[in-house]
């Protein structure tokens, strides 16, 4: 195996590990958004809780 051959499979493998990265990280934004809207939906709804109880 030249130099250039291990070159080549380190910048595949880098590749692979950011684009693995950057899949993990765009999970992350989803799930967070996911939960800051569950969230919303709750506190909206306690507020129609509230405002029936009135």
């Amino acid at each position: 195996m030249d130099y250039i051959t291990i070159l080549e499979g380190n910048n595949s493998a880098h590749n692979a590990i950011t684009a693995a990265h950057n899949a993990a990280t765009g999970l992350t934004e989803v799930f967070t958004n996911l939960a800051n809207n569950i969230d919303s939906i709750a506190n909206h709804w306690q507020e129609v809780d509230d405002n029936l109880g009135q």
